[in-house]
């Protein structure tokens, strides 16, 4: 009985914490960066059009993505309507099926220890919540090649006697990522694949992975929709696999240069809090290498999933945070193993779980020292951050105590409720606070009240937020031009570069660092008499 009251417990708590961390909030915020309002727009053009084939944006083809993030965005957002929760919700979703992806993968490989962990510690990083609550391609694409590999265990680890049917799932799911991102969900999966029947020496496995039962499910599901775009759009190709893809990849033509091990910090600030494990998890995998046992363990799958995705985004010459999200089901699912084996006494997990206490008092001085830089959020005084840090110092000598009282399962139960509470302390009091400063929601709610929507103009407005007050306002926002006395959104550089003009500038709403509403009005000059006169 105390065995089955635990896990009941425990399946309770990777609800509680699936539900907080991956679905709670979705709209505490309102839409941020130039790619969210960008997605949600085209998503409802697709909803009102009707034309599922071509995205377009401002009612021109927008062809730089794939089709799978609009498909889902615009159906949610004929079911809930206009809003934040329509447009990210597809992510949310998403980030709940790699989770459950995860404990199938866990349990089938290493037992229902691990699988139970996973379920906790997945939705509790810093990489699901943050994008599982974003309106991008990124987690639908993590989803989809989860569910790759997923099928592929039953096909290469572990054959299963319905091989047809797990083929089918594999090619599927293959498709599903190129609906997702695009020829590199072909090249992921494939790599991680390759490299692991590399290592482990089983080479003749992957026949499994291109027979008919793969390639038609695959054909069906991924080839229609680039077929008649490509039909429709004549310049897909070029601007689509060539500039987007290609070019991307090979040239920083789109500016997004970082150094080649920019995705290994990337990887581990978004396993916080659990990332102290890592140190663990490694040395351990040295020693199954060590002893010849590496082949044969199933973590070399893992490990290899893990491994590609990194690897093949750090040789790129464009590099975005998003790029690593399909690497973090595989290193959580790693982390996950690490962790019931410390707790089943292979080693003391005590120095982990210190480790990770010590994240939290890490994070906790953070919003408590004014000095440090994470204590300035814009919009928030310091003291009004002071009750998240003492949240988090709480977290943290929580699982302290915890662990020396070698309470060390109880320890990795606060460790991920701890995350929970500080995840819902933010979606109910910090980040609807913060919106105004970090979302042009806020502003065009007010445009929108005094009835000036329809007459404001843009001057040098950061990209972002270009994009978001399109959307909110549901029109191309115009460049300003001079004229008449205008209302403008601007910066406050944009305000010196229109003084600079000789203009008046009355600021009108100090929204945000980024966005400043102000009338703009000519100002009269005094003619000089020529010398004729």
């Amino acid at each position: 009985m105390p065995g089955r009251v635990l896990r009941a417990a425990w399946l309770l708590l990777a609800v509680l914490v699936s539900y907080v961390c991956l679905l709670h909030g979705l709209g505490a915020v309102g839409l941020i960066g130039p790619d969210e309002p960008r997605y949600a727009a085209i998503s409802r053009a697709m909803a009102v059009t009707g034309d599922w084939v071509t995205p377009r944006l401002n009612g021109e083809p927008w062809l730089e993505k794939p089709i799978l993030l609009y498909w889902a965005s615009a159906t949610a957002l004929r079911v809930f309507g206009d809003g934040e929760l329509a447009v990210r919700i597809p992510s949310a979703l998403g980030a709940i099926v790699t989770s459950l992806a995860l404990g199938w993968l866990g349990w089938r490989l290493y037992g229902a220890a691990t699988a139970g962990v996973v379920l906790v510690l997945f939705p509790t990083t810093v990489s699901a919540f943050a994008f599982a609550r974003g309106a991008t391609t990124d987690m639908l694409f993590a989803t989809s090649l989860t569910l790759a590999m997923m099928s592929a265990v039953r096909l290469v680890v572990i054959p299963s006697d319905r091989r047809h049917i797990w083929q089918v799932a594999f090619g599927v799911a293959l498709a599903l990522a190129v609906l997702a991102k695009g020829p590199a969900g072909i090249l992921l999966a494939s790599g991680s694949l390759i490299l692991w029947s590399v290592v482990s020496r089983k080479t003749a496995r992957l026949t499994a992975l291109i027979q008919p039962f793969v390639f038609t499910s695959f054909v069906v599901v991924a080839l229609p929709w680039y077929v008649l775009s490509a039909l429709r759009n004549p310049e897909f190709v070029e601007v689509f696999l060539i500039r987007h893809n290609v070019e991307r990849f090979l040239t920083p033509v789109f500016r997004h240069e970082q150094p080649f091990w920019f995705f290994v910090p990337i990887l581990v600030l978004g396993l916080v809090p659990w990332s102290a494990f890592l140190v663990t998890g490694i040395r351990r995998a040295v020693r199954v290498w060590r002893t010849g046992q590496l082949a044969a363990s199933p973590s070399l799958y893992v490990a290899c999933w893990v491994i590609f995705p990194v690897v093949f985004f750090s040789l790129s010459s464009s590099k975005l945070p998003g790029y690593v999200l399909p690497a973090v089901p595989g290193a959580a699912l790693l982390l996950a193993r690490t962790v019931v084996s410390l707790l089943d006494g292979e080693r003391s997990a005590r120095w982990p779980l210190v480790g990770t206490a010590l994240v939290f008092a890490a994070l906790a001085a953070a919003f408590a020292v004014p000095e440090l830089a994470i204590a300035g959020v814009p919009g928030l005084p310091p003291d009004e951050l002071r009750p998240l840090a003492v949240l988090l110092g709480l977290v943290g000598l929580a699982v302290a105590g915890l662990t020396y009282w070698q309470r060390e399962h109880a320890a990795v139960a606060a460790v991920a409720l701890g995350f929970a509470m500080v995840v819902a302390y933010l979606n109910v009091s910090m980040l609807p606070r913060l919106d105004q400063f970090i979302s042009p929601r806020t502003i065009a709610q007010r445009l929108q009240e005094t009835g000036d929507a329809d007459r404001v103009s843009a001057y040098r407005l950061q990209r972002g937020w270009h994009y978001g007050l399109n959307y909110y306002l549901d029109r191309e926002l115009r460049e300003w031009v001079p004229g008449p006395s205008s209302l403008v959104v601007t910066t406050p550089d944009g305000i010196q570069a229109l003084r600079a003009q000789a203009l008046h500038v009355s600021v009108l709403d100090r929204v945000s660092a980024e966005a400043v509403l102000v009338t703009v009005t000519p100002t009269s000059k005094r003619v000089q008499p020529s010398p004729s006169q």
